[in-house]
């Protein structure tokens, strides 16, 4: 039997017992697979001819892409949401009843609650505020989380990555969009400012509008708030600081999802 016909025996024996037969009556040895086992003559190529293997190889787990990943603009879990308030507020966000800074904040993530419930955003809001009760204070960056992102203007551009460090963080997007996906007026940085109480660590300002120690309870000309301007989109930070204002103007509010 020449060399050509001994080949061609030797692939048929890794598919059939018979061939493997016919090689050692010629008198050589079987292939065997890598772990030096003789390959089973009974094992059957399946119906697809694919010998019991995947027809098509499963995706890189490096780049598949998950399914459950959903377009930032639908509500999906995968993609938090930013936005910011059509509606403007005094410095006055809270109510006498909140006590403690926890329940502050909670009042005005209420009010950025409100305002995607109206317009059936979905999902859970929290308000970009820091607040204090004169004993304890709430940090806008640990109420918001400071290693959450990336989050997603509600048109599905990319505002943050992360929130970690406020301090060299510019939004990314030209400027954020309210709850009713429209852009804030473009040069009216007085009608489009917000409420902070949020310095550039994210950690709160001395100026809350506060009363006895409490914040964002004082809605008069002589109290003083930190605000941020989503319109300054390309300067490091001005989007939590740039100022304050007297407590009884307005201000809007950055409403994140959670």
């Amino acid at each position: 039997m020449d060399s050509r016909s001994l080949l061609a025996l030797a692939l048929a024996c890794l598919l059939s017992a018979s061939a493997c037969s016919e090689l050692k009556g010629a008198g050589v040895e079987a292939p065997t697979t890598d772990g030096g086992t003789t390959i089973d003559g009974s094992v059957a190529v399946d119906a697809d001819g694919s010998g019991g293997r995947d027809a098509d190889p499963p995706p890189d787990s490096a780049v598949a892409i998950d399914a459950s990943v959903q377009d930032a603009s639908d509500g999906g879990s995968a993609n938090k949401r930013v936005f910011v308030t059509s509606e403007r507020f005094s410095g006055a966000l809270a109510l006498a009843a909140d006590t403690t800074a926890t329940q502050i904040v909670a009042r005005v993530d209420g009010k950025c609650q409100m305002a995607a419930d109206a317009v059936n955003l979905g999902g859970k809001w929290k308000a970009w505020i820091s607040a204090s009760d004169g004993t304890t204070t709430v940090h806008a960056i640990d109420h918001v989380g400071q290693t959450r992102g990336p989050f997603y203007r509600l048109d599905g551009k990319v505002v943050f990555v992360r929130l970690y460090d406020t301090a060299s963080v510019a939004p990314l997007a030209d400027r954020l969009l309210t709850e009713n996906r429209t852009p804030l007026v473009e040069g009216d940085y007085d009608a489009a400012r917000v409420w902070t109480g949020t310095g550039l660590s994210g950690r709160a300002t001395v100026s809350s509008c506060e009363i006895g120690g409490r914040s964002w309870r004082y809605s008069a000309s002589d109290g003083i708030g930190t605000s941020g301007t989503p319109l300054d989109q390309g300067i490091t930070g001005e989007w939590t600081i740039s100022g304050s204002g007297a407590c009884n103007t307005t201000r809007r509010l950055y409403c994140f999802e959670d």
